[in-house]
């Protein structure tokens, strides 16, 4: 996954202007790293487990959500330019916060 942000969604984000990015799983926070290296960017992640310390990198450009996908998108309102969906991989949680983006 890591070429494929780098290499793909990196340009994406760039040449569209995407500022507000939501991403649904951040594991290691590579790909979180990867986003928010564009200093435009202002990064909401959901993930259960993530225990980075982000905030002291980059600073107010970054939320966590701690919880699952499912549980936390209802309790989103604000609107993101671009979702980045990485999270659990089965289809039932995936078309389910499809659903829950659209």
């Amino acid at each position: 996954m890591k070429y494929f942000a780098e290499d793909f969604t990196k340009p994406i984000i760039q040449q569209r202007g995407f500022r507000k990015v939501l991403e649904i799983g951040a594991s290691f926070g590579n790909n979180t790293k990867m986003l928010l290296s564009n200093d435009k960017v202002e990064l909401t992640i959901i993930d259960p487990c993530l225990d980075l310390d982000l905030a002291a990198e980059f600073g107010d450009r970054v939320k966590l959500e701690k919880g699952l996908s499912l549980e936390v998108l209802p309790k989103l309102t604000e609107p993101f330019d671009c979702v980045f969906v990485d999270g659990d991989h089965n289809w039932y949680t995936v078309i389910n916060e499809l659903t829950l983006i659209e």
